[in-house]
């Protein structure tokens, strides 16, 4: 059945080709080469994809401490304001 697809595809008229209209040698490995390289840039952009989305997550985890770290400085502030008799640190 590939052999009917590749036979459909026009290679020009520098393409030599058999008796059969098969694909000669060289372009076989020719086009498995392109199929590789095709199969390859493909797995390469799942890879960025994929190493995108685990910035974003990361990206996503550190805002998320920050904001933590940031709401327990402001409770030691007003905790620490509260024992010296001072005002709310956050009113500053």
């Amino acid at each position: 059945m590939s052999q009917k697809i590749l036979g459909a595809i026009p290679l020009g008229p520098f393409n030599e080709q058999d008796e059969n209209n098969q694909l000669s040698f060289s372009e076989r490995i020719g086009l498995l080469g392109a199929v590789l390289v095709a199969i390859g840039d493909a797995l390469a952009l799942a890879s960025v994809a994929a190493a995108i989305d685990e910035d974003r997550q990361s990206n996503q985890e550190q805002t998320q401490q920050i904001e933590n770290l940031q709401k327990q400085i402001d409770e030691l502030k007003n905790e620490i304001s509260k024992g010296q008799g001072l005002p709310d640190a956050e009113t500053k």
